[in-house]
């Protein structure tokens, strides 16, 4: 792959055009991926998120480094929460501690409040970590 391919997308000459107002739109294309656009695409999740106003950030620590694995603990604390009556919705985010090079996972939480001991329990229980944080964000 040649280097000018590396780092600009192929959709970078692409545009909508809007039928009605005749407004030209360059288009996106979506992609973590791509260098010229993950910005945008960063920038308009943030904006989703703090539309819905996340009540709490939960950080879940030394989760497993199989993807697959952490994935699947972590839906089986959402389930065992919600299992014992709990409201609970969350927007997760990955993260390797950059001096640690520990995975985890950060969550914007909504809903009701877990305590941390229960949270804790749970997500030892489910093969994750059991040093938890949780935390009123604003």
């Amino acid at each position: 792959m040649s280097e000018a391919s590396a780092t600009e997308c192929k959709y970078s000459t692409w545009f909508y055009l809007h039928t009605t107002t005749g407004e030209v739109v360059p288009f996106q294309c979506k992609s973590w991926h791509c260098p010229e656009h993950r910005q945008a695409l960063a920038w308009s999740w943030a904006c989703r998120i703090a539309a819905e106003g996340p009540e709490r950030m939960v950080t879940l620590t030394n989760i497993p480094k199989d993807r697959g694995g952490a994935y699947t603990a972590f839906q089986h604390v959402v389930r065992d929460i919600r299992r014992g009556g709990l409201a609970f919705e969350y927007c997760r985010f990955f993260e390797v501690g950059s001096q640690t090079g520990m995975y985890h996972y950060h969550l914007g939480q909504k809903g009701d409040y877990v305590p941390q001991k229960l949270l804790s329990e749970v997500a030892a229980a489910n093969g994750l970590g059991q040093v938890v944080d949780i935390r009123k964000c604003f």
